[in-house]
C-alpha cells in the first residue's frame, strides 16, 4: 500500500514577496501531496507530476538518474530531495505547476525539498502554442525560481511501452544521426544532462 500523507504541508504565504507580490499558498484540495513509502531508489533526483498524464513515467524510464516521483512530493529524508515538475503545456497543465510552484514557494512541500527545475511537455504537435497558452507560460516563468525545459511532442512514443524505451545517464553524448530506437530523444536527453548539473550546482551550494 502507498503511504502518502493527505495532510500536505501549507502556510498562509511565502515571507519573500515574488515581483513585489505575496505568493499565495494552495488550498489543501490544490497542493500535490506528500509521499512517505520508500522507493528504494538511489536516483539523483525525482521527476515529479503536477497532474496526471504530464508524462513523468515516461520520461523517469528514459532517465536512468530521474526516478519517477508520480505526483507526490518526496517525504523520506534517506532519498534525493531534488525535485524537478512536470506539466503539460496546456492551460490545465499550467495551472497545475503554477500551483504546484506556489506550494513550494509557501514552504508547503517538505522542507528538505529543492526544486531543480520545470519541464513542460508539449500538448499536442503543433509547433506554436496557441497565445493564451504562451500568456499563461509567462505567468509560471515568473513564478518559477529555477529553470523551465521543453519537451516536444514526439508522435513515436504513442506506439512504444515505456519497458521498451531506450535509456541514458547525464554522460550520455548526443548523436547526430538520431534513432528512437536506439537513442532518447535529444530534447528528453537535454534535460536529464541540464537538471543534473543544476542538482551539482545546488549541492555545491549546500557546501
Amino acid at each position: 500500500m502507498t503511504l502518502v500523507s493527505t495532510e500536505p504541508m501549507t502556510a498562509p504565504m511565502t515571507e519573500e514577496p515574488v515581483f513585489g507580490a505575496a505568493v499565495v499558498a494552495p488550498t489543501a484540495g490544490e497542493a500535490l501531496p506528500v509521499r512517505l513509502e520508500p522507493r528504494g531508489s538511489n536516483a539523483l533526483l525525482w521527476m515529479v507530476g503536477c497532474h496526471g498524464g504530464a508524462g513523468v513515467s515516461t520520461i523517469a524510464q528514459m532517465l536512468d538518474h530521474a526516478g519517477d516521483g508520480e505526483r507526490a512530493w518526496p517525504g523520506r529524508d534517506d532519498e534525493s530531495p531534488f525535485v524537478v515538475l512536470v506539466a503539460r503545456e496546456s492551460i490545465d497543465g499550467l495551472s497545475m505547476a503554477h500551483l504546484a510552484i506556489r506550494q513550494y514557494l509557501t514552504k508547503g512541500a517538505p522542507k528538505h525539498v529543492r526544486l531543480v527545475g520545470l519541464v513542460l511537455v508539449a500538448a499536442s504537435p503543433a509547433r506554436k502554442p496557441a497565445p493564451a497558452i504562451r500568456r499563461h507560460r509567462d505567468l509560471v516563468a515568473a513564478l518559477m525560481p529555477g529553470p523551465i525545459w521543453d519537451v516536444q511532442w514526439h508522435d513515436y512514443l504513442l506506439a512504444v511501452t515505456r519497458e521498451h524505451l531506450p535509456h541514458a545517464d547525464p554522460r550520455t553524448a548526443p548523436v547526430r544521426k538520431w534513432s528512437p530506437d536506439e537513442h532518447v530523444p535529444p530534447d528528453v536527453l537535454g534535460v536529464g544532462q541540464q537538471a543534473a548539473a543544476q542538482v551539482q550546482i545546488l549541492l555545491t551550494e549546500q557546501n
